[in-house]
C-alpha cells in the first residue's frame, strides 16, 4: 500500500520548480520549436504494480503492453508524448492528476493515437493557466488507466560468465510443458521462466512453430539462454 503512494511522489513534477541555474544540463535540448525540456518521467504500466485500494491512480487499471514510454514536459507549455509496443491504431487520453484525494483530481490534457504499428509520438498543449504543477501524470484507454508516471530501476546485471543476447528468427522447435524454445539460427534453447515478459499480447501459449520473435535474455550456466523479453515480430521487422 505505502509502495504505490511513495512510487508517486519520486514521479512527480518536483523537477518543474528546479531554478535555470540548476537546469542548465537541458538548456541545449530545443527540438521541434517545444523548447526547454523542464521534467522527463518514465511511464509505468499499472498492469505491473501492486493494486492498492487506497492508491491516488484512477481505477479501474487495465493491462496494456508496452516497451517503452516517457511523456516531457517542455516550456513552451507542450507535452512531448513517446510511447512504443502499445495496442496498434488506439486512442489514449493523457490526464494529469493531483496528489489530492478528490474524484476531481485528474483532467484530460489531450489525446494520442498510435499508429499500425502500436508507436506514438504526439505532442499535447498544457493548459495555459497555473503554476507550479504537483502530481503524475496517467495515460488511460477505454476508460482505464493503462500508465502511469514514475520510474523503474534496469534489471540487475547478468551472472558472471554470461552474455546479453539479442536474437531474431523462426520458432524452430518449441516445447510449452518445459517452457522453452529454440530458433532458427540460433544453437542454445532459450528458457521463460516467470520473469520473462512477453510483449505485444503475446504469451508462451501462442507460440508456434514458424513463428517469427524477437528474444532478448541472457546466457546462462547450463548454455541456455533465459529470456527476458518475448514479442512476435513481422516479416518486415
Amino acid at each position: 500500500m505505502r509502495l504505490t503512494y511513495y512510487c508517486l511522489l519520486f514521479g512527480i513534477l518536483t523537477p518543474l520548480l528546479t531554478q535555470p541555474a540548476r537546469a542548465r544540463a537541458f538548456d541545449d535540448e530545443e527540438d521541434d520549436d517545444l523548447g526547454r525540456k523542464l521534467a522527463e518521467m518514465q511511464l509505468i504500466r499499472t498492469a505491473d504494480m501492486v493494486a492498492d485500494p487506497l492508491s491516488l491512480i484512477p481505477f479501474p487499471w487495465g493491462n496494456d503492453e508496452l516497451e517503452e514510454g516517457s511523456i516531457e514536459v517542455r516550456a513552451r507549455r507542450l507535452l512531448s508524448v513517446m510511447m512504443q509496443g502499445v495496442p496498434p491504431s488506439a486512442t489514449f487520453s493523457v490526464q494529469f492528476c493531483t496528489l489530492v484525494n478528490a474524484p476531481t483530481r485528474c483532467a484530460e490534457l489531450g489525446q494520442v493515437q498510435s499508429d499500425d504499428e502500436g508507436l506514438v509520438r504526439g505532442v499535447i498543449p498544457f493548459p495555459e493557466e497555473g503554476n507550479p504543477w504537483v502530481g503524475f501524470f496517467a495515460v488511460q484507454r477505454d476508460a482505464k488507466t493503462m500508465y502511469v508516471s514514475g520510474f523503474g530501476f534496469p534489471p540487475p546485471p547478468p551472472p558472471a560468465g554470461s552474455a546479453t543476447v539479442s536474437l531474431t528468427g523462426r520458432i524452430l522447435s518449441l516445447s510449452v510443458p518445459d517452457h522453452s524454445f529454440t530458433v532458427e539460427g540460433f544453437l542454445p534453447v532459450v528458457r521463460i521462466d516467470a520473469g520473462t515478459r512477453f510483449l505485444g499480447k503475446l504469451k508462451l501459449a501462442d507460440l508456434q512453430m514458424g513463428m517469427n520473435v524477437g528474444v532478448e535474455g541472457a546466457t546462462q550456466a547450463d548454455g541456455t539462454l533465459l529470456a527476458a523479453r518475448v514479442k512476435a515480430k513481422r516479416e518486415k521487422d
